[in-house]
């Protein structure tokens, strides 16, 4: 019995413990269960909530020049200004009088691709020479270091060297005795380039850089640069930059942040993240202005000449000396003088650590110069060194090293440094401000911006033909002609951003080599665009994917490239305007042979565009796509026929539209021309525009719009536009004039009007000027503003005496008092203020793309495609600086800005209302509306317009590369292929920039983000090759350094103002 009880009991526990088991079994399981179900979730929880708090700054620029005083014997800060910046820091410089001065002198040579000379010249004349004798010299002198930041130059005389030279220098980049700063393709200016371009140049320069060496760059040595820009130091650190040394900035800023130890600070960036900078007190970047306030005595730091400082233990240490611009009675006389400008340098920085510059233009290009500066800076630094009293310790080094140091002394002592925002602009030199380049040789930045637009567009769709597998791969592989053509193009947009060249500084002819080498390369690109759109519609000849199919599409990628234009199947309307000097599509043969109109969209999204082209007769019938005919206006040019008709392109697109003849009566409507007699003063306003979106009212009397009045608002607001010319007193760099300035259009005028169902445009014409105010009857954006088109010719042979600026004045209703909004680099907008206390040139701005007021009610912008300058000097109004002619002379170029040529401008005009707009968090930055920020897009992403007259069948009619919808919000940053030594295929990169907007939408509501974060996967966003499994991986911005690898069809997400590059091998 009791046996039978125990069997019992344990049979019970059993069960008791094998419920138990399967209890914790079926909760293990389900918690499996629900972790799988849960696990994106999870991740994207953990990753939203990996955003960083917003950093704290301490200050702003415009909270400096807010204080600035301007006087006829300089610039100055009041001294009220300490009290209300907010400087969360060590309250005084520390004491390090037992420890001794630490001093880098870094050795350097500033090589400009382009100034007096041409990128070439120099190459052949100097920098070959410097940058041999720097291998040889840096192996001979085992201690000396040097800094070198153009890659342009070293990626030339590369090509030219043989292995053991590559390898030599190889191995003093690595060992970090050469280092290379910044290791963009160009030092570029800061002000004027549009952040695409100078993202291009970062990542051509620093690709090719981890290529050959296999280092990244952490500092830059920004040291001639006529302005700072925050938007640039957003890229850099994006990139993995670390550290800048800088140098010109306001002098008056430079000196008060000298008096109170600011001469290092974090600059926060859009992305709100810092960069850690060192501004370098004195004017230039040459040994006068290296070593303390005096220039005399750093002047005699150039030792490169017949001389010979005693080294230690020599006999003639008491023997005088005779220096660059001193007699010094032995070398201990010399020495004082040298450590006493040492520390008075230092005194700025609260560390004890000095940056000592040792160079200039185009130095260190003779094997004895090297000798000399080496032997000479070495003696003198073991004296100083070997004396106890100086308390100061000299050693050769790199920037790396600088900031190495400057971090360890940091860390012990518990330095804190301020956050400071905003940009350095405009830069002064002397009683001058340097806002005259902003707008300088008009006609060169128009035709840089035009070669830009047109490689975005070549890189994209050769990115998208190689990801989509549309051209075999191995195709472009056996290519390289095709992409090396490619290449070439891209790297004269890059040479571009010098700033020497996109700011108009260079010397007369300089900017003749420029535009020539702009020239070519727009040709080029616009070539290789051209034969890629040929096999996109046309096909492979062989219509075969075998290799002799691959082998005879290379083959005719590259005879094609090679031809003329008029040989091709495929010809841009772009190089047909070089060469006609019109887009005609008909002039070379008769149209009745059919032809082909082939429009590229390189634009992430769907957009309506108003297309015309010109042809010899308007019996026409215009057959799209799909096969449907369209409608068109038509206006009469002599013998030639000017096409509008209105399509809508998919986003990353390509379609054709066949052309052929009417075998009848004309399709199309005429367009309406009326001309208006400028005598009538009686101003009735009776010129009207109108479309779906807008009506906008002109005066009959010199054609300024007067009303716009936006229908779906149901918000009508007054705006005058006046033509102005300001007598200035400038040069090439600067800007000298008063707010004074009298009416361009004076004399009589010839306005008409062109009426269609297309578009309406009023005309004004001048003998300086002629502007075109055109309202596009389309829908979505481009139906919202009043682009104006400015036709200048200040060349002296039409302009006479003219001498100053021209300038479009825009007058509104806003009250926005002294704040107006310049765009930094397109990057984001930046609050400015005119400051009546200073001269009205130092209240002239930069934009790149955009300008904008604001009041509680309204906003007003203007959008351009070209760089110029920008002032809102009253409330309500914006001036933008058009073309300039300037007499002074400067910079020992001894030359007049007189050189102009006829230009193009287009300007886009639009009015919003504000009640919706997002307050500003920061109020120095503005958020523009979706609107706005597409409205930008569509400017800068014109459309590529080809034709072709080939007689065999088009395989498609219409292509897109888009398979996931991209925000509006969102857009291609950068997009190109890779490629090696050899130019053969070596990845696809791609950037994408989320960018910040604001308020409601009237437009653009369909393709905005919904939420705080944005998920995308770059592996979905296009089509891609059915027979190449591509990885991709998210890198640092520019290519230095891998983040991770991405999964297959992984999301990543997108804040505000994050930009993300990806590579795909």
């Amino acid at each position: 019995m009791n046996k039978m009880i125990s069997v019992r009991k344990c049979l019970f526990r059993l069960c008791i413990l094998y419920i138990g088991v399967l209890t914790l079994l079926f909760i293990f399981m389900s918690h499996i269960y629900i972790t799988e179900l849960m696990t994106d979730v999870l991740k994207q929880e953990i990753l939203m909530n990996d955003s960083k708090p917003e950093i704290a700054i301490d200050f702003t620029v415009n909270d400096v020049l807010d204080h600035i005083i301007h006087e006829r014997h300089g610039h100055f800060v009041s001294s009220k200004c300490i009290d209300k910046l907010n400087i969360t820091r060590n309250p005084a410089k520390r004491n390090f009088s037992t420890e001794p001065l630490k001093v880098i002198v870094v050795p350097h040579s500033h090589n400009d691709p382009g100034y007096k000379k041409t990128f070439s010249e120099y190459f052949t004349r100097r920098t070959s020479k410097i940058l041999s004798l720097v291998v040889e010299k840096l192996y001979k002198y085992h201690d000396m270091t040097f800094v070198w930041p153009e890659i342009c130059f070293i990626e030339k005389w590369w090509n030219n060297q043989n292995k053991t030279i590559r390898n030599k220098f190889k191995y003093l980049v690595k060992s970090g005795r050469l280092e290379l700063t910044s290791g963009a393709w160009v030092i570029p200016d800061e002000a004027t380039p549009h952040y695409f371009a100078y993202l291009d140049q970062m990542i051509e320069g620093h690709v090719w850089v981890k290529r050959h060496f296999g280092v990244k760059p952490v500092a830059t040595f920004d040291m001639d640069q006529f302005s700072l820009s925050s938007s640039v130091r957003f890229l850099m650190k994006e990139a993995g930059i670390k550290f800048a040394v800088v140098k010109r900035i306001h002098l008056g800023m430079k000196d008060y942040f000298m008096k109170h130890h600011l001469m290092n600070f974090y600059w926060k960036t859009p992305s709100d993240q810092t960069l850690f900078v060192q501004i370098e007190p004195y004017e230039w970047l040459s040994f006068p202005d290296s070593c303390g306030p005096s220039r005399d005595i750093c002047s005699d730091l150039d030792l490169g000449h017949d001389i010979e400082l005693p080294g230690p233990g020599s006999l003639e240490m008491d023997k005088p000396i005779r220096l660059f611009h001193h007699r010094y009675s032995n070398l201990s006389t010399f020495a004082d003088r040298v450590v006493e400008q040492l520390k008075l340098k230092s005194s700025g920085y609260l560390h004890n650590v000095l940056l000592l510059p040792h160079g200039d233009d185009f130095r260190y290009n003779t094997a004895d110069e090297w000798d000399w500066q080496y032997k000479n800076t070495k003696a003198l630094m073991q004296f100083i060194n070997s004396n106890k009293r100086y308390n100061v310790r000299m050693e050769f080094g790199t920037l790396k090293d600088y900031f190495a140091e400057v971090k360890t002394r940091s860390e012990i002592y518990r330095l804190q440094y301020p956050i400071i925002s905003g940009d350095f602009v405009p830069f002064t030199q002397g009683l001058y401000y340097w806002s005259g380049f902003f707008t300088t040789r008009q006609y060169l930045k128009r035709l840089g911006r035009k070669l830009q637009e047109s490689v975005r567009a070549a890189d994209i769709l050769a990115a998208l033909l190689v990801l989509s597998g549309k051209v075999p791969e191995m195709s472009l592989k056996k290519a390289p002609l095709v992409l090396r053509k490619l290449v070439d193009a891209r790297r004269e947009l890059d040479l571009f951003q010098h700033h020497d060249a996109i700011t108009g500084t260079s010397s007369e002819r300089v900017v003749k080599d420029y535009e020539k080498r702009l020239l070519s390369a727009l040709f080029t690109s616009q070539q290789v665009m051209a034969s890629l759109v040929e096999l996109i519609i046309y096909g492979s000849r062989t219509d075969t994917e075998t290799e002799n199919g691959d082998a005879a599409n290379e083959n005719y990628i590259e005879r094609d490239i090679l031809q003329s234009p008029r040989g091709k199947s495929v010809v841009p309307t772009s190089i047909e305007n070089m060469i006609k000097k019109e887009s005609d599509v008909g002039r070379s043969q008769n149209i009745e042979k059919d032809t082909n109109l082939i429009l590229y969209n390189d634009f992430t999204q769907e957009r309506s565009e108003i297309v015309a082209f010109s042809v010899s007769s308007p019996y026409i019938v215009i057959t799209g796509p799909t096969g449907a005919n369209f409608s068109f206006d038509f206006f009469r040019q002599g013998e030639r026929s000017k096409i509008y008709f209105e399509t809508r392109l998919p986003p990353l697109s390509i379609s054709s539209f066949k052309i052929s003849k009417s075998h009848h009566s004309v399709s199309g409507k005429a367009i309406d021309v009326s001309n208006y007699d400028t005598r009538d003063t009686s101003d009735t306003g009776n010129l009207k525009c109108e479309n779906s979106e807008v009506n906008i009212t002109f005066s009959s009397y010199d054609g300024s719009p007067q009303i716009i009045c936006y229908k779906s608002e149901n918000f009508c607001t007054k705006l005058k536009i006046y033509w102005r010319h300001f007598i200035q007193t400038g040069g090439a760099y600067t800007l000298s004039l008063s707010s004074e300035s009298k009416n361009l259009l004076t004399s009589r005028l010839n306005i008409r009007k062109l009426s269609g169902s297309k578009q309406c445009v009023v005309e004004v014409s001048h003998k300086l000027i002629k502007v075109e105010y055109m309202l596009k009857n389309t829908t979505g954006v481009n139906g919202r503003y009043l682009q104006v088109n400015v036709h200048t010719d200040l060349s002296p042979a039409n302009s006479g005496n003219f001498v100053g600026e021209l300038a479009m004045r825009v007058v509104t209703q806003v009250r926005n008092g002294d704040t107006f909004y310049t765009d930094s680099n397109s990057l984001q907008l930046l609050k400015r203020k005119f400051r009546k206390s200073l001269p009205f040139s130092a209240n002239v701005y930069p934009i790149s793309s955009m300008a904008a007021i604001k009041d509680d009610s309204q906003i007003f912008n203007i959008h351009s495609v070209q760089p110029h300058g920008v002032v809102g000097w009253e409330p309500g109004t914006l001036d933008v600086m058009i073309d300039r002619v300037a007499l002074r002379t400067e910079m020992g170029l001894n030359q007049k800005v007189t050189d102009n040529k006829p230009t193009l401008t287009n300007l886009f005009l639009h009015f919003e209302q504000s009640e919706n707009i997002k307050p500003d968090s920061k109020s120095d930055v503005m958020i523009p509306s979706r609107d706005s920020m597409l409205t930008n897009d569509l400017v800068q992403h014109p459309i590529e317009s080809f034709y072709s007259r080939e007689k065999d069948p088009l395989q498609k009619t219409a292509i897109s590369f888009v398979q996931k919808n991209i925000p509006c919000e969102m857009v291609i940053a950068n997009m190109k292929f890779l490629t090696d030594d050899k130019y053969e295929l070596d990845g696809v990169s791609l950037t994408l920039f989320r960018r910040s907007t604001s308020g409601c939408n009237t437009v653009a509501t369909h393709c905005g983000v919904q939420s705080k974060y944005a998920l995308l996967s770059p592996d979905n966003l296009f089509e891609k090759s059915s027979r190449k499994n591509w990885t991709v991986k998210e890198m640092y911005l520019t290519h230095l350094k891998l983040k991770r690898t991405l999964s297959v069809n992984e999301n990543v997400s997108f804040e505000e103002m994050d930009m993300k590059t990806f590579l795909f091998t």
